[in-house]
């Protein structure tokens, strides 16, 4: 069940010597908000996460190794009141969590920290203009899924061992003006590419076991699937760390 504050939420107390009014959990007056669900028994849909955020936000998106933690999500905002909108959605074959910030100067949010199961895959896709951090590590699940940062700002990507994954990969793809610093160590199996567009700035860069494919182009031994494909078109820079 998603913990959701509820506008207008008032408890009246009423005392012998007058009327207490008693304001509890109003969004008028919070700038924190939980909302978390767990994994249906016996569902078989992937997650979707989408968010929406404007701009000047943190996010920093976590796995946690538990089949049943379909998401738990904290959200802050800068000033008080309900100025971002949850939306839970099921789908033929998907679960959708997301998270859209307001209009407004003063209708921003300040960070999202979403930590994910272990149960499914999760595509995720960030819009807006924001500092992402995302870690895919403790039995993380691939599914051929992607992760879009359609966002100007900062993203930090690791991706390391401790990852789960049958035939299928994952794609990385940043199409826009992002800052991208990226931190691979691929598990035993999982195949790499990484590309790098002509409008962006490859920054400090280590490649431990990859190789140059020809152009802006660089891959482990084997570039079949199961593989992590590495898109980073658009502009900014791109720090790397690869390692097969």
């Amino acid at each position: 069940m998603d913990t959701k504050k509820v506008v207008g939420a008032v408890v009246i107390l009423v005392a012998v010597i007058g009327v207490l009014v008693v304001f509890v959990g109003l969004p008028t007056t919070q700038t924190e908000f939980h909302y978390e669900r767990q994994y249906p028994a016996n569902e078989t849909k992937y997650g979707y996460i989408d968010l929406d955020i404007m701009r000047d936000t943190n996010v920093t998106i976590t796995f946690v190794d538990d089949p049943t933690l379909m998401y738990s999500a904290d959200v802050t905002q800068y000033t008080p009141g309900d100025h971002h909108y949850v939306y839970y959605q099921e789908w033929e074959n998907r679960l959708q969590f997301a998270v859209s910030a307001s209009e407004g100067a003063t209708h921003r949010i300040q960070s999202i920290d979403i930590v994910l199961g272990t149960g499914i895959y999760y595509e995720i896709y960030i819009a807006g203009t924001a500092d992402v951090s995302v870690v895919y590590d403790n039995g993380a699940v691939l599914g051929g899924q992607e992760f879009i940062m359609n966002a100007a700002g900062d993203l930090y990507f690791e991706f390391n061992e401790d990852v789960s994954f049958t035939d299928a990969g994952m794609t990385l793809s940043t199409p826009t003006q992002t800052n991208v610093t990226l931190v691979v160590d691929l598990p035993d199996g999982l195949n790499g590419r990484f590309e790098v567009g002509i409008s962006r700035t490859l920054g400090s860069h280590t490649f431990s076991g990859w190789s140059s494919l020809g152009g802006d182009v660089w891959g482990t031994a084997s570039v079949n699937e199961p593989l992590l494909d590495i898109q980073c078109i658009g502009f900014g820079t791109v720090s790397v760390n690869l390692s097969d």
